[in-house]
């Protein structure tokens, strides 16, 4: 019985040819659809079709020899499709003038479509516009020069987004609100006048293998979107940010990404956001910092390179707390490999920070944890102004071309079992810094002193070091008490 079924079904379905030449079985399309029923395919032959359809049934419409859906100048979407399990393949779809925010030259109202082989441009509104709509295909379209946003997906899930063109949109290349579980893999966005990529409020998508560049703002932003896997991206050259999560984004994961020549920030973080994960990413060439993490907390940044960016490496400030930096390359940056500005609680581990202006400059910092750090090779390895409550230990401070540790009006830091040797100038130089420990440090074969303390440095403790072969002394203290 239900093979007999299937039988039936199958043969009941048929095949439309619609040719504005007269050729066909129509010569408009809209009337095809009205006299077609759910699993027929209706074919489209080359031409213009002035039309603006309403696809209410399961059908699949193909294009053969890339006719042209021009909306004109009627205010509605050139093809506004209602029905489940509809197919639109091989079109190019222009001149929408439907400029209404939830509308778009191809309007999706519904689940299991597939959007193919389509070029959809000069839209007043968005290009395509998915509305509480799932477990659709959007593939191999090129979606350019609409007014608004190239792709726009609202309230809709399961969605499948791969290898299509967004480019010279007038907002975004994608935007995502208040939508969940969609994949978007191997898409190319770039020239947009806003950003690559847009989430708002939404979560558990995944972005792999795109290439999101020379955007106008940013390549990727989040905001109160959680939850996010982003990986093997390659990010380059928007003009503000690479990566932007603000606004409480949560718990996201991106790794493995190249993000490179962005105009500000490579990866920036503003704005409360917590728990999210950086991983294995090639962070190079952004005009301001590496990274910045701006009044965020319980982020990891783990594994990355953070190279030849025109400011600082890594940069922490405000109420950011509780981070986790560890297992990072951080070398050749302009300023410093970190910079870390009134800032709490955060823990630097195991990060190789070499050929910076400076290592580490931190200030007004306090609670602060550097361990097993490799700091060599840059002007002063660790500078600490105004910072208490620190500790640094088990660091190889070496080979800086100024002091490899400063203090300037710090109180209760502890230098606790690290190597500081051959820096060109002190190893230890502090200046107005009370009751801090120097506990168990080699301080060996620098230049200067192997300690110098300036500027009544009083009050703190010296204990356990091998203070030896500096090239003017190991210890000298000057108006301290």
């Amino acid at each position: 019985m239900m093979l007999l079924a299937l039988i039936t079904a199958t043969a009941s379905a048929s095949t439309w040819i619609v040719d504005n030449d007269g050729s066909g079985n129509f010569t408009d399309i809209q009337t095809a659809i009205n006299a077609s029923t759910a699993g027929d395919e209706i074919i489209v032959r080359g031409g213009p079709y002035h039309e603006n359809l309403v696809v209410d049934r399961s059908i699949m419409l193909r294009g053969d020899e890339n006719p042209i859906l021009d909306g004109g100048d009627t205010e509605e979407p050139v093809v506004n499709i209602t029905a489940a399990n509809v197919t639109l393949d091989g079109f190019t779809i222009a001149n929408s003038t439907d400029d209404r925010y939830e509308s778009g030259a191809v309007i999706i109202g519904s689940d299991g479509c597939k959007i193919s082989n389509n070029t959809i441009h000069n839209s007043s509104g968005h290009g395509v516009f998915l509305l509480n709509s799932d477990n659709n295909v959007i593939t191999n379209n090129r979606i350019r020069d609409n007014d608004k946003t190239g792709l726009w997906i609202y309230d809709s899930k399961d969605n499948n987004v791969h290898n299509n063109e967004l480019y010279r949109n007038g907002e975004c290349g994608i935007s995502m609100m208040n939508s969940t579980l969609n994949t978007l893999v191997e898409n190319d966005l770039y020239e947009n006048d806003q950003c690559g990529i847009v989430f708002r409020n939404s979560g558990i998508n995944t972005l792999m293998f795109n290439r999101i560049g020379r955007n106008s703002e940013d390549g990727i932003f989040l905001s109160s979107s959680d939850n996010n896997f982003m990986t093997i991206n390659s990010i380059y050259e928007n003009s503000n940010n690479g990566v932007m999560l603000y606004n409480f984004s949560m718990a996201n994961i991106f790794g493995d990404n190249n993000i490179n020549g962005s105009g500000e920030y490579g990866i920036l973080l503003d704005k409360n956001c917590g728990s999210n994960a950086f991983v294995g990413n090639i962070v190079c060439n952004n005009g301001i910092d590496g990274t910045g993490i701006y009044d965020c907390t319980f982020n990891r940044i783990s594994g990355n390179d953070f190279v030849k960016n025109h400011n600082n490496g890594i940069s922490l400030r405000g109420e950011s707390c509780n981070n986790v930096i560890s297992g990072n390359d951080v070398h050749e940056n302009a300023r410093s490999g970190f910079h870390v500005e009134e800032c709490h609680t955060n823990s630097i581990i195991r990060n190789d920070v070499t050929n910076n202006q400076n290592g580490f400059v931190m200030k007004q910092c306090n609670n602060i944890t550097l361990q097993n750090n490799a700091i060599h090779n840059n002007k002063y390895g660790i500078s600490l102004d105004n910072t208490q409550d620190t500790i640094i230990t088990t660091n190889n401070i070496y080979d800086n071309t100024a002091d490899g540790a400063l203090l300037i009006d710090c109180r209760r830091c502890v230098l606790l079992e690290n190597e500081i040797i051959e820096n060109d100038a002190d190893g230890v130089h502090m200046i107005r810094s009370n009751k801090n420990m120097i506990l168990d440090n080699h301080i060996r074969n620098n230049n200067d002193y192997g300690v110098q303390l300036l500027d009544h440095s009083d009050g703190n403790e010296f204990a356990g070091n091998v203070i030896e072969k500096n090239g003017l002394g190991g210890y000298i203290c000057s108006r301290a008490g």
